[in-house]
Formats: structure tokens, sequence, C-alpha cells
């Protein structure tokens, strides 16, 4: 084991490490950019971009896993490299309670990071991991007090009776009205809905507002029309 730490320069667009291979090292970046990828059904989705003092590679010295991404250096850089061996020695040495800690969160970091990488739409090839999941909290944050103050409005279209050309009944089709957005189409916040299970007391609202309206609509139906007379 060295006795001290060692220092690299990867020039731009080199690979520091890749995704599926063994980690040896980890790295504390001096000087320079640092890409993080991870490749889902075959399309490339940037996890992070590290700078000055951020460290990375070293999960995979921890809980002895694979790598499950790819360090790639985005221009000129420095980094500070720290050994399997130096790392483990550090850890072993630790008090049992802080290992078990360290693990359970390295377990259910991976297993975060592997859930966001799932539900990672086309369109955000490009956009880093973290700002993904910063902005599915935020949609979640703004849905659910969307629910709670009603935010929705519902668009009734009428299903016509071909024969006789009757109203048969009508399909409710939900809008999101955002104080800022604007109309949110349902394309936007359905499936997410669906995925954090927002979309139950959604359709609880729904189903609650078409009710009211129905029975709005047939009390209007059931008005007495005015009679118009005319004087001769």
């Amino acid at each position: 084991m060295p006795d001290r730490l060692t220092r690299k320069i990867f020039s731009p667009g080199a690979q520091i490490f890749r995704e599926g291979e063994p980690g040896e090292q980890a790295y504390i970046i001096v000087r320079g950019e640092v890409e993080i990828s991870a490749l889902q059904r075959g399309r490339k989705i940037v996890i992070a971009r590290l700078r000055k003092d951020e460290l990375f590679g070293e999960m995979a010295l921890i809980d002895d896993e694979l790598r499950s991404a790819t360090a790639t250096a985005m221009d000129e850089t420095e980094v500070i490299v720290i050994e399997r061996a130096l790392l483990r020695d550090k850890i072993d040495a630790a008090d049992p309670l802080l290992q078990i800690l360290l693990k359970v969160t390295l377990q259910r970091f991976r297993w975060t990071q592997k859930l966001v990488l799932q539900s990672s739409s086309v369109g955000d090839g490009d956009t880093p991991l973290q700002e993904q999941a910063v902005k599915r909290i935020e949609l979640e944050e703004d849905l659910t007090r969307a629910i709670a103050e009603g935010q929705f409005m519902l668009y009734y279209q009428p299903i016509i009776i071909l024969r006789g050309g009757h109203v048969a009944g009508f399909e409710a089709l939900l809008r999101w009205e955002h104080p800022e957005r604007g109309i949110v189409s349902p394309v936007d916040f359905i499936g997410f809905a669906e995925e954090t299970g927002l979309i139950v007391p959604m359709g609880r609202w729904v189903l609650k507002q078409a009710l009211a309206d129905h029975i709005k609509l047939q009390a209007a139906h059931k008005k007495p029309s005015r009679t118009i007379r005319r004087s001769s």
C-alpha cells in the first residue's frame, strides 16, 4: 500500500473508469471537471458533473461491486488518487456501527440511482441525474399542493349516439391550472401521478367534481323555459 496519496492528470475526453469495471481507486478532483454517466437501454444518461474538491469512484471500493457508472474528464483534470487498500483500512478500523450505517446508506443510494435511471425519460439524456431528481421532487410537491388547493379543472366532451344524435354522456378531461405555468396538459403529469400514487387523491377529486357538475347540469336542464308572449 502506498504511504502517501498520489496525483494524476487526465486529458479532455479521457475515461477515468468505465461502467462494469472493478473498482481499485477513488478520486478527489483538484482541478477540472468530471462527468459521471451510465447507459440505460443503450442511451447515455448523465448522472452528475463534478468539480474541484468533489469525491467520486468510492462506492465500488466500499461494497466491492462493479462500477455502476463511467467517469470522463470533460477538460484537463487533475485528481488525487485514493487506493483501495488505503480506504479499506480506514473503513475496517471504524466502529462496527458506522460500518453498518455506511453499508446501508450505500445500498439505498445505489437503489435510488437505479430507480431514477430507469424512470429517466428520453428527453432528459443530457440533463444531470441529480437535476432530474430535483425536478421530480418539485413536481411531486406541486401536484400535492394542486390536489389540496383544487388547481384542476374538468372539460366535458359529449358522447353522442349517432342514431338520433342524442347525448349519451360526457367524457371528463382533466387539466391542471398551474398558478405559474398556466394550463398543463395531462401528458405532463398523469404518468408521474401514477408512479407516485398521487393518482388516487387526484382521482377522488375528479370523481367529486364530476358528480357536483352533473348535479348542476341536471338542475339547469330541469329549469322551466321562459314563454315569450307577443302582444298583438
